[in-house]
């Protein structure tokens, strides 16, 4: 509750940041984003056009978990990375079928990983 006496919602930390690069991969980015969605997770992207580093800086800011870039290349092969944003592992998918998966995967892992941590702070 702030000042004013009112409740605002807590933002979720976005499972994903996709950074389109150009007119037809901020397109692909919204398909994908919509597709991320509609499996429950928090998927973002940029609309305004921004730089790749301001996106990435931007990413950093809102704490997601995972970024993609989609430029001309990842649009033509299809293949892109999946960065995970606290340690700078990438892990390649397919953005046409497999993305969800990868991020699921990418999920699971990171919440074992932080549940480990918990634990051996409780020893």
């Amino acid at each position: 509750m702030n000042k004013q006496g009112c409740l605002f919602p807590q933002l979720k930390t976005p499972d994903v940041y996709i950074a389109p690069m150009g007119e037809k991969a901020m397109t692909e980015a919204l398909r994908l984003c919509a597709e991320i969605r509609d499996e429950g997770f928090v998927a973002i992207t940029d609309v305004t056009g921004r730089s790749l580093k301001a996106q990435m800086k931007y990413a950093d800011k809102i704490k997601a978990k995972n970024s993609i870039v989609i430029g001309d290349n990842e649009l033509e092969t299809g293949i892109a990375k999946l960065k995970v944003m606290t340690t700078g592992e990438q892990t390649e998918v397919n953005l046409r079928e497999g993305l969800v998966s990868a991020i699921y995967d990418q999920t699971l892992a990171q919440t074992l990983n932080e549940l480990e941590l918990s634990m051996e702070k409780l020893k």
